[in-house]
């Protein structure tokens, strides 16, 4: 959600009002409004330029404290919600060059306070207000900048660092990982699980969306995801809205009596007419093994060209034969044929989409920050040599019956993204994540930075292995992290993906 309304030139009233509900010691209802201001710019987004009008949308109406409680009791997660409050008045002055130098969008150099809510799946309910200045007054660098420095320095590599300005050369990548552990996560610590297998769901907010947490440090020098199981959520009502599907299982209408689907989806070992298969079809929550689940798995397509600007010459993408590797260690795990190079058509995936239950894609990944390109992922053109890009509004309208969501996946994975480059400062996380969530997904994961070949075959086929005996999607990803660390050490080579979502392959209602 953008928090500058530049149409307007007005703040988002919603952190204003929350911010009169702190002062007046009313920290569940700047909760509920904190919630509320998340799905109504969800909304605005999906109306506004997507052109959607769905019964599936999130409600605008706040979520209640009590709903709320129970989200975390039957995600078994600790919630932990991040509000960041900027001043105005100072952006209004236009006294500062902040911006100017550190090339992040105005506002976000103005982030002043940081309001964390903590949930309990019992029920407590913690809250603390975190001061930034001390960022600006101690280090010379705001919140915002200093997410983007880590996050570029965890992802192009520890040399990003020596390109910087002195001023932001001063400290190495381990303490500014430590620094965003001592604003983020250190004053809400006590209240956080000693379990390590125990959830912890983030929701993060603006550019805090683009932070891989599981690479935070604390002061002995341990990762965070050593110490919590990690997933996030674009919002709570998101989540709300998975809790309610689950009473109502989503059966794809449009599969052919004799379930010829095609070769991606089709098990090579075929169950066709067997128990377990009329036991998928008839309950698609059934839990069985991932094998006899319907998959779409998709690596490195022959890339579409795009212009950045209307007029300009077209320029393609690069191939990315890592993700094929990929793809196919994928495959060979979920017992499927992967789509590759000229077979990865838009209009293959666009057909299979809406029949799948798990889709795993690697291929570059985009959320237009310009007004001619608002491809979500590349995929292949067709014969006729229209573009490959699979978009935002594609997806919704996957269904031609307003209700019938346009998915039925419970999870989807895009891999070798690099999502959040570019202008999108996290918008582009939040409205990706959210979209794939509200159009019938259980769970999305996506990559923070462009994978490295060698450790994303192997981080990718642990993960599927695990899930398959564990069923749990958070706590197959820390340990798929958690193993790939052990042989790369670096955070580049397995801290870029985030879930969000469900973590269990069948949550409670």
């Amino acid at each position: 959600m953008n928090l500058y309304i530049k149409d307007q030139g007005l703040p988002d009233i919603y952190r204003g009002f929350e911010r009169v509900l702190i002062e007046q010691q009313r920290v569940d209802k700047a909760l509920e409004v904190s919630e509320q201001g998340r799905a109504k710019g969800f909304v605005d987004f999906l109306t506004n330029h997507i052109g959607m009008r769905s019964p599936f949308l999130p409600s605008v109406s706040p979520l209640s404290i009590y709903q709320i409680k129970q989200i975390a009791k039957s995600q078994a997660s600790t919630l932990v919600e991040y509000s960041l409050i900027y001043d105005y008045n100072q952006f209004y002055q236009g006294s500062s060059t902040r911006s100017t130098h550190w090339g992040i969008p105005d506002i976000y150099a103005y982030a002043t306070k940081l309001l964390i809510w903590v949930v309990s799946p019992k029920g407590q309910i913690w809250f603390q207000e975190v001061d930034l200045t001390p960022l600006l007054e101690e280090y010379q660098t705001s919140l915002a900048n200093l997410v983007r420095t880590v996050r570029e320095a965890i992802a192009v590599g520890k040399d990003y660092l020596s390109t910087l300005p002195q001023m932001f050369r001063r400290y190495s990548l381990d303490e500014q990982l430590q620094l965003l552990y001592r604003f983020l996560i250190s004053p809400i610590a006590d209240w956080l699980p000693r379990d390590p297998s125990s959830r912890v769901m983030i929701i993060p907010q603006d550019f805090l969306f683009l932070l891989p947490f599981g690479a935070l440090k604390d002061q002995n020098g341990q990762y965070l995801i050593e110490k919590h199981t990690l997933l996030s959520a674009p919002s709570l009502q998101a989540i709300e809205l998975i809790r309610k599907r689950q009473k109502h299982s989503f059966v794809p209408q449009d599969l052919p009596p004799d379930q010829s689907l095609s070769s991606s989806l089709t098990p090579k070992s075929s169950d066709r007419g067997s128990g377990a298969e009329l036991l998928r079809l008839s309950d698609p929550t059934a839990k069985l093994p991932l094998t006899l689940y319907p998959a779409l798995v998709l690596g490195n397509p022959t890339m579409p060209s795009f212009s950045l600007q209307f007029g300009e010459v077209p320029v393609y993408m690069t191939r990315l034969p890592g993700a094929e590797i990929e793809a196919k260690a994928v495959a060979d795990v979920l017992n499927v044929a992967p789509l590759t190079n000229d077979a990865a058509t838009r209009t293959v995936v666009l057909e299979q989409m809406p029949k799948a239950r798990i889709i795993h894609l690697a291929t570059h990944g985009w959320l237009g920050s310009t007004e001619c390109m608002e491809g979500v992922v590349a995929l292949a053109p067709n014969s006729q040599g229209k573009n490959g890009f699979l978009t935002l509004r594609d997806i919704f309208h996957l269904s031609s019956d307003r209700h019938q969501l346009p998915l039925s996946a419970d999870l989807v994975c895009l891999s070798a993204c690099d999502i959040a480059r570019g202008q999108i400062w996290g918008d582009g996380v939040f409205r990706l994540s959210q979209a794939f969530l509200v159009a019938g997904a259980n769970t999305l994961i996506i990559s923070l930075w462009l994978p490295p070949t060698d450790s994303s075959p192997i981080l990718m086929k642990q993960f599927y292995q695990d899930f398959q005996g564990t069923g749990d999607k958070a706590q197959s990803l820390r340990q798929a992290m958690l193993s790939t660390r052990e042989k790369f050490p670096e955070p580049r080579y397995w801290a870029g993906f985030t879930l969000f979502g469900c973590a269990a392959l069948h949550p409670a209602p």
